[in-house]
């Protein structure tokens, strides 16, 4: 790189289309002359450089870097417990911490911490003490996801757009209905959340949970909406992209992203009392 720093242009993603294209423009002599330029985005969005300048076609390189794995996340406990605050954590009670914690360091330390307040260890122990799993994984895991995550976004979504007329019942496998918004938010949280759902499988959870499938263009249609309100609850007061959007569906690969763990966490724990079933 001869001494020259590379220039890092972070969450592209958020860039409007025409302004993104006019900055490759403007950066492409650069880059033909060997400048190091880093676009960063989340990972759905890695083509967006390509998209939105054809000629940047084999002068791009993609570096995938994910979310953390369940070793990584284990790491934490190890560190934090043992390392920390004395505590002996069993390598299964870590691994049952990483799995619920959808792959998101932040959401590792929430589970423990909360797991090490609700067994009193707050400061670092004198003597060694053995951490216990919770007596019931599903209470533990709602009363983090209500009491640390806001549920107002999820709402949002499961509220749809506005509609001029009184949306079409949906009758639930376990009993109750539900409108088509409701249905596919619990056919997502059903998935796990998974990060990344395509249509089919979509389709097949929502299968499991609706007594009579929609039609595919009612359900594309609901995830175009719902990609629309999350990319508005995403803006601040001068309508700019702020955050990355909860959740984006692409019709181009028919795939619906979650990019947001916790709120992934909070309609996996604490969102079916929103569903309105």
């Amino acid at each position: 790189m001869n001494g020259v720093r590379p220039l890092i242009i972070d969450d592209f993603h958020h860039i409007a289309p025409e302004v993104q294209r006019e900055l490759i423009r403007q950066l492409k002599p650069l880059i033909d002359e060997n400048a190091a330029v880093i676009f960063a985005a989340v990972p759905h969005r890695a083509a967006d450089v390509v998209a939105a300048e054809s000629e940047m076609e084999g002068r791009v390189e993609n570096l995938q870097i994910g979310l953390w794995d369940v070793d990584e996340l284990e790491e934490i406990a190890d560190k934090g417990f043992r390392g920390a605050l004395n505590v002996s954590c069993s390598e299964g009670l870590a691994r049952q911490l990483a799995e619920y914690s959808l792959r998101s360091p932040h959401l590792m330390q929430l589970l423990c911490r909360e797991l090490s307040k609700a067994q009193g260890i707050r400061t670092t122990a004198s003597d060694p003490i053995q951490l216990q799993p919770p007596g019931d994984w599903q209470a533990f895991l709602a009363a983090v996801a209500e009491k640390h995550t806001h549920d107002g976004t999820f709402r949002t979504l499961a509220h749809g757009p506005q509609s001029r007329s009184e949306r079409i019942r949906r009758e639930l496998a376990d009993g109750g209905t539900t409108d088509i918004y409701g249905a596919i938010l619990a056919a997502v949280a059903a998935t796990g959340p998974q990060e990344r759902i395509p249509y089919n499988d979509l389709r097949e959870s929502l299968r499991r949970i609706l007594t009579t499938l929609p039609q595919k263009h009612e359900v594309t249609s609901c995830l175009r909406h719902l990609s629309a309100i999350a990319h508005r609850l995403a803006k601040d007061e001068w309508g700019r992209l702020n955050r990355d959007p909860v959740l984006e569906y692409v019709s181009a690969d028919e795939t619906l992203y979650i990019a947001d763990p916790f709120f992934a966490f909070r309609m996996r724990w604490g969102a079916p009392t929103a569903i309105g079933s």
